[in-house]
């Protein structure tokens, strides 16, 4: 799926021009709550997303342009009540290393409650940025992702109370193999949100596909605080693109802004979000001369005397760390700095995802439960499942109660890293097996089964805190084991079929043991001994309960 282009060199008296025709191949184009396919004014094909996303509901609505002289009927996908990710599958897979997602979200009052959503969105693991209708209607976000995997998970997370996510249109290119890495040594493993992409020196409109074959969207220079008080430049000069990494378009770099009567050039730009940024400057001469001048950001001086020379074409790469403004200015030192375009980009980072063994594990149990639990890509990140609870990238606590699960299934011990596991009234039954590998459960809440065995497992829960028999039908004695588990604080053997006497290991003051509704369970051998062996257990009913 990479982009086909060729070129076809023309040469003039002036030097030569290169021209680069493209086929779509590797674009993905999807009109969120469409039903047809149809071609847009640009020759681009544009898709039902139906068959990328099982969830949410579809609408339409007359959109009418801000300029007011243009209106169209637009189809949305919106996710109502929902709590849980609802996630496209994009295909990637033979794609270029570096893709771009671009998607566009608008409420516009579809469902005249005039109250706009806020919820997240989701690029794998990582949050890449929160969308806020109200602030801005419709909403354009675009990220560049690393691909790693035949398929990305494009998702809205829904944010509790902030109404419903939605989404009108969702796109992937492919990128020029090696773009936007340069620079980037102390950034592994990131993503990049676009803030700006500037043409700078061009006033009329944006420019995208097919001048740009990986369509992306250059918007027109416009006067950033402080004034340019410089002019701009279109010179149709012939320019030899081939070092350039992120293959630029050519009628982007033959425009220019140029200083003209100061000593700066300043680009002063708002950014909505404290982080760290990646900045990429594109420099063509296409002035006769061969210019010197200092590049500042934010003040500081990142590359001093930088020269260029008529006709050639350079591309400088910066970071900034922890930053929520940015000046980018241009310093004379001899002649006209000039600056044909740059991009600014957020670095997001990517979480590392949870294991593969804890994944399958996960479905396997997922499978068992009888139920849809909406379990989809990474059980931790970048929100995690209904039921689960993660430290990071690692699955710690496991919660399947009111579930028809019937065993503890031996896939539960490769879940090793879990500190809480609750599965109370699960309809269990038999001994307590499959969970002597989980070394770091704090609590485990097996209550309101059917359990009859204590089994051996318990004796390995060496960091067990909280252990929650209560409302089962254990029978004989309590093991002496169980008094080993030091760290040990609640045993509940409430309304169980146990009798004897409990083991003198359990009698410490750190240990709280409730055992009423037993035939008869005391630190006391006498006192057995005196009660009625037909003492009739007190039980609790509890049901089950439709799990969601």
């Amino acid at each position: 799926m990479a982009l086909n282009c060729f070129w076809v060199t023309l040469f003039l008296f002036f030097g030569f021009l290169g021209v680069v025709f493209c086929e779509q191949d590797g674009f993905l184009s999807l009109s969120c709550g469409g039903a047809r396919t149809y071609v847009d004014s640009s020759n681009i094909t544009w898709f039902s997303d139906d068959t990328y996303i099982n969830t949410g509901n579809i609408t339409t609505i007359n959109y009418v342009e801000d300029s007011g002289t243009y209106s169209s009927n637009v189809p949305l996908r919106f996710f109502p009540e929902s709590q849980r990710r609802n996630c496209y599958k994009l295909p990637v897979e033979n794609t270029s290393s570096m893709v771009l997602v671009r998607a566009q979200f608008m409420y516009k009052n579809y469902d005249r409650h005039w109250k706009p959503p806020a919820f997240l969105v989701s690029l794998g693991t990582a949050i890449t940025s929160t969308v806020n209708l109200t602030n801005k209607d419709p909403w354009i976000e675009e990220f560049i992702w690393p691909v790693s995997k035949a398929t990305l998970s494009f998702c809205l997370n829904a944010i509790p109370s902030s109404g419903s996510p939605v989404i009108s249109s969702l796109e992937v290119r492919p990128l020029p193999r090696g773009a936007y890495r340069s620079g980037m040594g102390g950034f592994s493993n990131k993503s990049l949100r676009k803030r700006y992409r500037i043409n700078s020196g061009y006033t009329n409109g944006s420019l995208r596909y097919p001048a740009d074959p990986f369509d992306r969207i250059w918007d027109a220079d416009r006067s950033y605080t402080p004034a340019h008080l410089s002019p701009a430049f279109h010179i149709p000069l012939g320019l030899n693109l081939s070092s350039l990494k992120e293959s630029p378009p050519l009628d982007v770099l033959q425009t220019a802004r140029v200083l003209a009567r100061d000593d700066f050039l300043h680009y002063n730009l708002p950014l909505d979000t404290f982080g760290d940024y990646y900045i990429v400057l594109y420099f063509a001469d296409i002035l006769p001369v061969s210019a010197s001048f200092d590049i500042l950001i934010n003040g500081v001086v990142q590359q001093s005397n930088f020269t260029i020379t008529t006709s050639e074409t350079i591309t400088l790469y910066f970071t900034q760390k922890q930053i929520t403004s940015l000046d980018i200015a241009f310093r004379r030192i001899r002649f006209y700095p000039q600056i044909s375009a740059f991009e600014v980009y957020e670095i997001v980072d990517i979480p590392p995802e949870a294991s593969s063994t804890t994944v399958s594990a996960l479905q396997v149990i997922e499978q068992s439960t009888g139920f849809d639990l909406g379990w989809q890509d990474d059980p931790c990140l970048p929100t995690p499942w209904n039921h689960i609870e993660c430290e990071g990238s690692t699955v710690t606590s496991l919660d399947l109660s009111d579930t028809n699960l019937r065993s503890i299934s031996p896939t539960f011990g490769d879940l090793l890293d879990l500190k809480i596991l609750d599965l109370h009234n699960t309809s269990l039954s038999g001994a307590i097996e499959n969970l002597d590998s989980l070394q770091y459960l704090e609590k485990l809440n097996l209550s309101f089964n059917q359990l009859t065995s204590f089994g051996s497992d318990l004796d390995s829960l060496v960091n067990l805190k909280i252990l929650d028999l209560h409302n089962n039908s254990l029978q004989g004695i309590v093991p002496a084991s169980l008094g080993e588990l030091e760290n040990l604080h609640l045993l509940n053997l409430e309304n169980n079929k146990l009798q004897g006497t409990l083991p003198p290991s359990l009698n410490r003051e750190s240990l709280e043991v409730r055992t009423l509704g037993n035939l008869c369970l005391s630190f006391s051998t006498m006192a057995c001994n005196e009660a009625s062996s037909n003492e009739t257990p007190k039980v609790t009913v509890i049901t089950n309960r439709k799990h969601t």
